[in-house]
């Protein structure tokens, strides 16, 4: 209908005696017009109230028939006249009326009047008026001589249509009551019921002689939907997942009045708020208006662009700027600005004007980084979940097979528009022919993706364009600090390093993660790619990533030097972090003529995360460096010891005894006394592996008699366990207690040092040695401390043993469904660690055993049951199950 309205009548006398003879309608026509009417029959009674009702049905009949104002009401007077030839005629058959016709698509009022005060127009700028109309004679005299007269309204202009009380009530004369009156309904759009209530409040306080009518409406132009049309260009194919963020934007457009969509090149920005836009229309009653600014590249054409999308003309001699405010003061409307990254400042002052001029106005817009205006709330959007990227995908190629589709989505990075260009082209090729094609992301995909990527490095800086392109050395992240050391030259100065890194966060371009306090940074796969091509065209490629190299292996080599002592705990969270970064490091050093030492001084300085579970991994990196080195490298024989450990921990005997060979026959050739003590231990470990404990012996007590000579109580610390869990596999009580005594040593070596990793291996020992020494209450509280410990450090298959070694307990004492429990929760992890008992024989008897024991008390089917059901639950839940009611168990 084009506006709001509310009305209030107030009688002369409360409560009324007599009825009067006021009135008002709302009448609709045809194109979307309305008529409004007040109108006042002389004389108070039943007779005036049936007069007063002959004439609302007159006008309303008339009003079917389209007439303009003036010719209405020539045709009402006619008829008044017939009415009061009926009673006699005199004044009291005479009648007052104002008929106001609004057409919102012209933003035109046409109005005519018989007798009655002209309307008050009250513009959004705050000026108030009474339309200067020709009254003409009241209704029912026959002199007629009605005129129309028009008038433009803006939107969100108030026309008032009143009785003669409410101006003549304590006013001198008209004007003095259009001057109260108008001030009465300044300020801030507010509720017209509201509005009506307090004026009409106002009156009847002030006392009055004669009934009163007020009646409000707010004009409104015609609602600029968001085109159906753009819409449908933007959402090709159906609009998958993004409900979350849905819900947010329609939450923070309920409490905020300017909301900006951030986001990365493709990220899904526009479609988002065009989808929020469409299901929030209801919301604004003036309706919702898309502006694109893509193709507007000067600043000064911002504001016309926002008419054109308004549908609003200027005047001449009015700025666009002035027309757009205008338009929008006094509606309630949604305007979607899309695509403002490379005009921001423009955007930034025009949305502010918007804003203030518009109470009811609120802003949507995206783009690359925010516009920083006062009052703005950020929605920035991250990658597709995983499971949303899979259903977008399928959704435009239903015939992938799902696994295969969600690798592909994993390496597009979960963003939507390289899902849909990925899906135009496997019309074509199969899933895994792209996948391989993707090495070239850019060559792969169509040049939509590219010209995104294009348009957001045209917007960045000199200076930012080089730190992205450096920036794209780093796999996975980087902190401030790895940024400075391995991206600054003399182009490119540390010190500056902060604010051009400000400026790619701004740009969304690098994703700022995690603590504050500890802030890290991640680049998307695919703006990484196209930084390393622009890496490769400056000609650094080569140099930054041995610098990246360098800095890392520095990284390892002196968390692995330091080991023994505290931060240990620090250093494999640091380890775990980096992981991609240091995977990159080993690649770039195997794939490159003259790097590969550095590459085997780094995987062996990463023995701590090799053997927390990325065992077949460290493997595979260490058989590469060796393969490429020399048999002269300093790092040959710590690489043989690693090697043959982490084989021995997997169970592969024949090639932990070959690097255990060539390690020994290295080691004695160097003269190396640490390299001596540390080959000698390694066979002492291969050999109880394989169950060789008449070898292992001896050897372990060697060992640890070199380490104690040589002082390097790192070596002592790990045979001590090692020597220990060799006495706890023995049968013997005087074995067992023999290996509580060098758990003991241990523990307390351990403490001197504040060293965890070797500690958790002793208290690990030490509750196995309570356990065959029948003393469960003891093992299970040193298995549980160890298990602490292990956690802390992120050791994977030592978390598993001591799991598998509570359930043991726990089946001795006749709690066979716990026990089934633990059973299954360390069965995922030595499945992916392929860390069976690490290796040990006699751990292998004891797990039958227990598993025997737990069969025999519940059944095979409910073990399986249990067993099964447990390696579901995250792991996370049983270790917080096991611990968080005692923390770490003290001794």
């Amino acid at each position: 209908m084009g506006l709001d309205l509310a009305f209030r009548y107030v009688p002369a006398q409360t409560p009324p005696t007599l009825l009067g003879g006021d009135w008002l309608d709302v009448i609709p026509l045809p194109r979307d017009r309305t008529a409004l009417v007040v109108g006042d029959v002389a004389g108070h009674g039943v007779e005036a109230g049936m007069r007063m009702s002959r004439c609302k049905t007159m006008v309303r009949t008339l009003a079917s028939l389209d007439l303009p104002p003036d010719a209405l009401l020539d045709r009402l007077d006619r008829l008044v006249c017939e009415l009061g030839e009926q009673y006699g005629r005199d004044e009291e058959f005479l009648a007052t009326c104002v008929y106001a016709v609004y057409d919102p698509a012209a933003r035109e009022c046409r109005v005519a009047s018989a007798g009655h005060p002209p309307p008050v127009l009250i513009s959004p700028d705050g000026r108030g008026e009474a339309l200067a109309v020709s009254p003409g004679p009241p209704v029912g005299c026959g002199d007629g001589g009605f005129t129309t007269s028009s008038f433009a309204t803006a939107d969100g202009s108030l026309l008032v249509l009143y009785s003669d009380g409410l101006l003549e009530n304590r006013h001198r004369d008209f004007d003095e009551g259009v001057r109260a009156l108008t001030t009465r309904l300044l300020g801030p759009p507010k509720d017209l019921e509201q509005t009506c209530d307090e004026l009409m409040a106002r009156f009847a306080a002030a006392g009055h002689q004669d009934d009163v009518t007020l009646f409000l409406a707010r004009l409104r132009g015609v609602p600029c939907e968001v085109p159906a049309s753009a819409v449908r260009q933007a959402e090709e194919g159906p609009f998958v997942g993004r409900s979350e963020e849905l819900d947010e934007v329609a939450e923070l457009l309920g409490r905020a009045r300017l909301v900006s969509v951030t986001g990365a090149p493709g990220i899904g920005k526009t479609r988002l708020a065009l989808r929020a836009a469409r299901l929030l229309r209801d919301d604004f009653p003036d309706g919702t208006c898309l502006v694109r600014l893509a193709g507007v590249h000067d600043p000064r054409l911002l504001a016309r662009a926002v008419a054109e999308a308004l549908g609003v003309d200027v005047e001449r001699g009015r700025s666009w700027d002035d027309a757009v405010i205008a338009h929008l003061s006094g509606r309630r409307a949604l305007l979607v600005v899309d695509g403002c990254e490379h005009l921001v400042a423009p955007c930034a002052d025009l949305l502010r004007r918007v804003l203030e001029a518009a109470p009811g106005v609120r802003v949507l817009t995206t783009g690359r980084h925010p516009l920083r205006v006062p009052g703005e709330h950020l929605l920035t959007l991250a990658p597709l979940e995983p499971d949303e990227a899979l259903d977008l995908l399928l959704s435009r190629s239903p015939q992938c097979d799902p696994d295969r589709a969600r690798a592909l989505c994993l390496r597009l990075d979960r963003i939507p528009l390289a899902i849909v260009l990925a899906a135009e082209r496997l019309r074509d090729l199969s899933v895994d022919d792209l996948l391989e094609r993707l090495r070239r992301p850019f060559d792969a995909l169509a040049g939509d993706l590219r010209a995104a990527i294009d348009r957001s490095h045209e917007l960045c800086t000199s200076a930012e364009r080089l730190l992205w392109a450096r920036l794209s050395v780093f796999a996975g992240g980087f902190d401030l600090s790895e940024a400075e050391e391995i991206c600054s030259d003399d182009e490119l100065p540390q010190e500056e390093i902060l604010n051009v890194l400000a400026g790619l966060v701004h740009n969304s371009i690098v994703i700022p993660e995690g603590d504050p306090r500890a802030q890290r940074f991640r680049m998307l796969g695919l703006l990484a790619e196209y930084g390393r091509e622009r890496l490769d065209r400056l000609g650094e490629g080569t140099s930054l990533r041995r610098r990246h190299r360098d800095a890392y292996r520095r990284l390892v080599r002196e968390g692995t030097d330091q080991w023994l002592g505290p931060g240990q705990a620090e250093h494999c969270e640091l380890l775990r972090r980096e992981h991609p970064n240091l995977r990159e490091a080993l690649e770039f050093s195997f794939t490159h003529p003259g790097e590969a030492e550095a590459g085997l001084d780094i995987a062996t300085a990463l023995w701590p995360l090799w053997i927390s579970g990325s065992l077949t991994e460290g493997r595979t990196w260490l058989g590469r460096g060796l393969t490429l080195t020399s048999t002269t490298s300093p790092r040959r024989a710590e690489a043989l010891w690693l090697d043959a450990w982490l084989a021995a921990v997997q169970g592969d005997r024949v090639a932990a005894l070959t690097s255990v060979e060539e390690c020994c026959v290295l080691s004695s050739r160097t003269g190396d006394t640490r390299e001596i003590a540390t080959s000698i231990q390694i066979s002492a470990e291969a050999a109880l592996r394989r169950g060789d404990s008449a070898v292992a012996f001896p050897l372990y007590r060697e060992a640890l008699a070199r380490f104690h000579a040589d002082a390097d109580f790192l070596g002592v610390c790990t045979s001590l366990f090692q020597f220990a869990l060799c006495h706890a596999l023995h049968a013997t009580p005087d074995y067992l207690h023999r290996a509580v005594d060098l758990c003991d040593e241990g523990i307390w070596t351990c403490e001197a040092f504040d060293e965890l990793w070797c500690r958790s291996w002793c208290e690990y020992t030490l509750a196995l040695s309570f356990w065959r020494l029948d003393q469960p209450h003891s093992a299970q509280e040193a298995a549980l401390r160890g298990l602490a410990l292990k956690r802390r450090l992120h050791d994977r298959p030592g978390i598993a043993l001591c799991l598998e070694l509570l359930a043991w307990i726990a089946a001795t004492e006749g709690r066979h469904e716990q026990a089934a429990r633990w059973l299954g929760a360390a069965h995922p992890i030595t499945e992916e660690t392929g860390t069976h008992l690490a290796g040990y024989p006699q751990l292998a008897t004891f797990h039958d055993q227990a598993k025997t024991t737990i069969q025999t008390a519940l059944g095979p089917d409910r073990t399986n049951h249990l067993v099964n059901e447990a390696a579901t639950v995250p792991l996370d839940q049983y270790l917080d199950a096991l611990l968080t009611p005692r923390k770490a168990p003290t001794r």
